[in-house]
C-alpha cells in the first residue's frame, strides 16, 4: 500500500472549504465526516467527495477529524514517537474530540473504500448507529468483490455507490 502525504490532504481540504463554501440555508444539518486518507486513492476519494459536500447549502458545519487534531498536532506530520507522553495525550484528546463531534452533529457522511475499509471509519459508523445518528455512506469500489462487513453494513442508513472515476481504477 502506497502512503500519502497527510499534510497535503490537510492543505487540500482547507483550500476546498475556503474556496467552495456557500452561504448555508436555515435549518442546515451539521456533518461528522468519516473517511480514511492513508493512500493516494483514499486521498482522492476524500478530497473529491468533500469538494462536492461543502457546496451543499443544506449542510452547515463539517466536523472533519483530520482538520481538528488536538492542539494542531498530528503524529504523522510532526514525527511523534509512538511511546511518548505527547503521543498518548494527542491520541486521548483526539479520540475524545471525535466522540464529542459525533455527539454534536446531525448526520455522518462516511467515505468508504471497499478494497480497504478503514477500522476507524468502521468504529465511527457503529458508534454513530448506536447513538441514533443517520449514516450516509459513499462507497468506492466493488462491494461484490470486496463485501462490507455485516456489522458495518447494517449500521449504515443509506448507501450511495460512487460512479467510476479515477479513484476506482485498478492499481
Amino acid at each position: 500500500m502506497t502512503e500519502t502525504n497527510e499534510q497535503n490532504v490537510l492543505d487540500k481540504l482547507q483550500e476546498i472549504h475556503e474556496r467552495e463554501r456557500p452561504t448555508v440555508l436555515p435549518g442546515a444539518k451539521s456533518v461528522y465526516w468519516c473517511s480514511a486518507w492513508f493512500t493516494p486513492r483514499q486521498e482522492e476519494q476524500i478530497t473529491t467527495m468533500y469538494a462536492e459536500a461543502v457546496k451543499n447549502p443544506s449542510l452547515s458545519y463539517f466536523a472533519v477529524p483530520l482538520l481538528g487534531q488536538h492542539e494542531g498536532l498530528n503524529p504523522f506530520v510532526d514525527s511523534m514517537d509512538d511511546d511518548s507522553p505527547e503521543m498518548k495525550d494527542w491520541a486521548t484528546h483526539t479520540f475524545l474530540n471525535d466522540l464529542s463531534n459525533m455527539d454534536n452533529t446531525d448526520i455522518v457522511i462516511a467515505i468508504l473504500d471497499a478494497e480497504e475499509l478503514d477500522q476507524g471509519c468502521a468504529w465511527e459508523i457503529g458508534a454513530s448507529y448506536y447513538n441514533h445518528r443517520p449514516v450516509v455512506a459513499v462507497v468506492f469500489g466493488d462491494t461484490y468483490e470486496h463485501p462490507i462487513n455485516l456489522m458495518v453494513e447494517e449500521s449504515i442508513t443509506r448507501f450511495i455507490k460512487h460512479r467510476l472515476t479515477s479513484c476506482q481504477q485498478p492499481r
